[in-house]
């Protein structure tokens, strides 16, 4: 009989015992993850035709397993916001019987609140490698700006206690390092926006840096561009502004935001959508012509005035108006 061979990895252990050489059988010991019994050790036993199929039954759980840290990270964070809601209710019975004064259970649900936000901000991953597993921008602001404004109210509630003489229990006494961390937290999530503001406005600054009119453009008529068939102003209209600043050192040139009376002359509802007074032509047409196909937002592009659709050259933001 073979030498025993061990072979060891971060979070299991696996030890083999080869019999022969050519074809062995081979046993493996492996303590596994049971989500209703906590870990678990079972015993494998298999023929291996060498040592190196050994190293592949080794390999493989782990490979299948890589999966298992995002898996655990949401178990953890479950249980962080299960044992803040326990204790909501373990104060809650003792304000209720005297035991406990009642500003125990407000520091508790506060407490509670911030857990859940703060889940959300440790889910967040680098912005330029976010996708669709993660929580949104606007859900990370959100959730720092809701601890940061928690943490200012509690600072004023305490501060008002101490002026009318009541002394509150000295562990709940706000400091000015937790105000400091959540100020950071919240302007760490807004430079997420900026970040990819920034990162698009670059890509487009680099695919129309040698380029004059593409090529998908006839002189003279008008462009459409359909992309996802939706343009939410409240949601798509303030990251456009922005990239388009800092990109060209200026703001949008908005010409009509929403219904206006020439849009109603023409026979068109026009709420909803944006007029940007811009030559489709021009770098700055071509660059937010970019842009928005990026972010597949529709638009329509005119080089000039169209009989019954546009008066001048511009570029339309949204799907085509109704006609009223």
């Amino acid at each position: 009989m073979d030498k025993a061979t061990n072979y060891r990895g971060t979070l299991r252990s696996v030890s083999c015992e080869n019999e022969t050489v050519a074809f062995s059988r081979t046993r493996f010991r492996l303590t596994l993850l049971n989500s209703s019994s906590g870990f678990v050790t079972q015993n494998f036993q298999v023929k291996v035709l060498s040592t190196w199929l050994a190293w592949i039954w080794w390999i493989t759980p782990a490979a299948l397993c890589a999966q298992a840290p995002a898996d655990l990270k949401a178990e953890v964070a479950a249980r962080r916001i299960e044992v803040a809601r326990r204790q909501v209710e373990r104060i809650k019975a003792m304000v209720d019987t005297g035991a406990e004064a009642r500003i125990r259970l407000d520091a508790a649900e506060r407490d509670l609140e911030d857990t859940k936000d703060q889940v959300i901000l440790d889910s967040a991953v680098p912005p330029l490698l976010s996708d669709e597993t993660g929580p949104s921008d606007d859900a990370i602001v959100g959730a720092a700006q809701r601890r940061l404004d928690r943490q200012t109210a509690w600072i004023e509630r305490i501060r008002v206690l101490i002026e009318s003489g009541i002394a509150p229990p000295p562990d709940l006494i706000p400091t000015g390092a937790e105000l400091y961390s959540r100020q950071s937290d919240l302007a760490a999530a807004q430079a997420r926006i900026f970040a990819k503001v920034e990162a698009v406005a670059s890509a487009a600054r680099s695919s129309h840096q040698h380029e004059t009119i593409p090529q998908d453009f006839e002189i003279g008529k008008m462009e459409h561009f359909e992309g996802l068939g939706t343009f939410d102003e409240t949601r798509d209209l303030q990251p456009i502004e922005n990239a388009f600043e800092a990109e060209f050192d200026r703001r949008l040139p908005i010409s009509a935001d929403g219904e206006t009376e020439v849009h109603r002359a023409l026979g068109f509802d026009h709420r909803g959508r944006i007029d940007v007074a811009i030559d489709p032509r021009a770098p700055e047409g071509i660059w937010l012509r970019r842009y928005l196909r990026s972010r597949k937002i529709p638009y329509y592009a005119f080089t000039s005035a169209v009989a019954g659709k546009a008066t001048a050259a511009h570029i339309h933001i949204g799907p085509g108006s109704a006609r009223l």
